[in-house]
């Protein structure tokens, strides 16, 4: 660069705990729970908060349970019919 300082706009995603978290965040946990079976259609009904959420109760679940208890919290939080 040119000397010349660049900044960029961060976009947040406010938690239920109230705080404000980087979307880069937001994406990781899509990618997460992507990782590990939960249909595109459905994160994409589930709001940024939960996905965290979701994300971070998976990264605390056993690797060999994690598909299984994903969908089970999908159907629990009312966003999987299945």
């Amino acid at each position: 660069m040119s000397g010349r300082l660049r900044f960029w706009r961060v976009n947040h995603v406010q938690l239920k705990q109230g705080g404000f978290v980087d979307e880069s965040i937001s994406v990781d946990a899509k990618r997460i729970l992507l990782r590990y079976g939960a249909p595109i259609a459905v994160l994409d009904k589930v709001p940024d908060a939960a996905r965290i959420e979701l994300a971070r109760t998976i990264a605390r679940t056993p690797l060999a349970e994690r598909t299984k208890e994903l969908k089970r919290l999908l159907k629990e939080g009312g966003f999987t019919q299945d």
